[in-house]
């Protein structure tokens, strides 16, 4: 009895010893008011037609007062694949993501013996903080030993503080599920984990608010219910109302900021990417095997049982290719060549398959039915091919410029519908940002240097799909929900094209017509460090 009494002392100035320490944390390193700081709030999954729906009807009235007096983007440029954390690699570093060092949310590198499959969703999203490269330092690592936080970030490798909602974003995700409801009801449980995505919302404002007392030098937001919402439901009147919800919440957070003095504090309120609804699931790689007898493999939607990337995938030596989705409107297709390179177009058109048979894979792809575009690098010269089932089209580079030409039939990304890039195709070289400007309005904005600039990665795929409006390409993938009603991943603006508001302290407020994710990174960086 006295034993017993004795441990249970002893635990007891443990844990009052742990929780003192922990309460007194993160006081080292907090910032004075006059210091220059950000607060990054990204909303998942908002398209830039949607914005502007709900900002017309007078829906956002939070976010519509930022904007009176801030930097707006009418057009931002998301990353291409346009995927979650991937995509918040931009405004972190003021560079593409594709220069990242990653190339998605998943995908697949042929040079390692083991975890071949870079997946990080569920347990292993701490892995994209190691793969991606060690230059350029991202916000959190440039503030060095003052207090930095994020909430739902993937992407946050530095930061002294970081939370994330998991459990309670997932319930939210699946809220409507037999199972769920009945978990719902559980003493504790029901109370402290399960949430509604407006809930959810809530608790994540709450979080950032009390982050906020300590003044930190970076803060990143992830209000990641719309994106969750879509993929389970579509689009319709909930999600609308969702977004309201967030503009709330958002408008409690600037009152925060006000309330404690913190007159140095740029706000950007941004956007990932947009989303697409969905009416049919494909199963590609079921069709693939049907009409050609390719031996192809999809990857996994989500690691949960570990945390780490380093299983061997016993499979692949009796696979000719293996499957990466991303987004669901997107996919990598990797070729398990002994080699181990990246295959390009003349080995991909006149593909040996394990079963004996050549196979032209470009060809059986663009063919099958909703595949909108294939992408993939010429082996010989360099140019980079998009194909449709329209017709063909090449974009070579040299230097810092870009040549657009048309191969065979109709242009595939319908740009002679176009006048201002139909002058530019088959007529020489022109920047980046010449094709950006030109193909804004277009159903495929900058996918010139998009397109390009991913591609030819020697670790992005041997082929890169999209899927053709309302088509997924990954049916039966999430074991929960089976098949999705909305999606991301592809380049058409309907998901490329998102908004981006930004308030810097003693900035005149502005419009631009457009600018790319890692633009305003830049804008974020040389106001929080200079030239650094």
């Amino acid at each position: 009895m006295k034993a017993s009494r004795a441990w249970f002392f002893a635990f007891s100035i443990v844990v009052i010893v742990w929780a003192l320490l922990d309460v007194s944390r993160p006081k080292q390193g907090i910032e004075p008011l006059s210091s220059k700081s950000v607060t990054i709030i990204l909303i998942d999954g908002l398209s830039q037609d949607l914005f502007n729906e709900e900002l017309a009807k007078g829906r956002l009235p939070h976010l519509q007062s930022l904007m009176q007096r801030s930097l707006y983007v009418e057009n931002g440029i998301s990353s291409f694949p346009t995927m979650t954390g991937y995509a918040f690699y931009p405004f972190l570093t003021g560079t593409d993501a594709c220069e990242s060092g990653i190339y998605g949310l998943r995908w697949f590198d042929k040079e390692r013996e083991k975890g071949q499959l870079r997946n990080y969703v569920g347990r292993t999203n701490v892995q994209m903080n190691y793969d991606v490269k060690a230059s350029p330092q991202n916000l959190f690592e440039l503030a060095g030993t003052s207090y930095t936080c994020s909430i739902n970030s993937y992407m946050n490798r530095g930061v002294k503080e970081s939370v994330k909602t998991g459990f309670a974003h997932t319930t939210a995700k699946y809220e409507g599920k037999i199972w769920l409801s009945n978990l719902a009801s559980l003493p504790w449980i029901g109370k402290k984990v399960i949430k509604n995505h407006f809930l959810h919302e809530t608790a994540v404002a709450d979080l950032a608010m009390t982050q906020l007392e300590s003044n930190p030098k970076v803060q990143w937001i992830t209000f990641a219910s719309p994106d969750a919402y879509n993929h389970v439901n579509g689009t319709d009147s909930i999600y609308h109302h969702l977004l309201r919800h967030i503009d709330i919440e958002i408008g409690r957070i600037l009152s925060k900021c006000r309330d404690l003095g913190h007159e140095q504090r740029a706000i950007a309120v941004v956007s990932d990417h947009g989303i697409q609804d969905v009416h049919t699931n494909l199963d590609v790689c079921k069709t693939l095997k049907q009409k050609t007898g390719l031996s192809i493999e999809r990857g996994k939607s989500a690691v949960l049982y570990s945390t780490d990337l380093t299983t061997p995938s016993s499979k692949l030596s009796t696979l000719d290719a293996y499957f990466v989705i991303n987004g669901n409107l997107s996919a990598y297709i990797y070729v398990l060549d002994a080699a181990k390179k990246k295959l390009g177009k003349q080995s991909l058109e006149r593909l040996m398959i394990k079963n004996g048979t050549t196979i032209n894979l470009p060809r059986e792809l663009i063919t099958t039915e909703g595949i909108e575009l294939c992408l993939m690098m010429d082996e010989v010269n360099g140019d980079m091919y998009i194909l449709s089932k329209k017709g063909r089209a090449a974009i070579t580079k040299m230097g810092n410029k870009y040549a657009y030409r048309i191969v065979m039939g109709m242009d595939p990304l319908g740009y002679e519908n176009h006048s201002e890039v139909k002058k530019m195709i088959n007529n020489g070289f022109f920047t980046s940002e010449e094709w950006l400007k030109a193909t804004l309005f277009s159903e495929y904005p900058d996918a010139i240097y998009r397109f390009y600039e991913l591609v030819s990665k020697n670790k992005s795929g041997d082929l890169v799909i999209t899927a053709a409006a309302g088509y997924d390409l990954a049916s039966n993938y999430e074991a929960v929900v089976s098949n999705y009603k909305g999606g991301h991943g592809s380049a058409d603006r309907k998901v490329i094209s998102v908004p981006y508001i930004y308030y810097q302290p003693h900035q005149k407020e502005r419009v631009e017509i457009y600018m790319r994710a890692e633009d305003l990174g830049k804008l974020i960086r040389n106001y929080l460090f200079g030239g650094k």
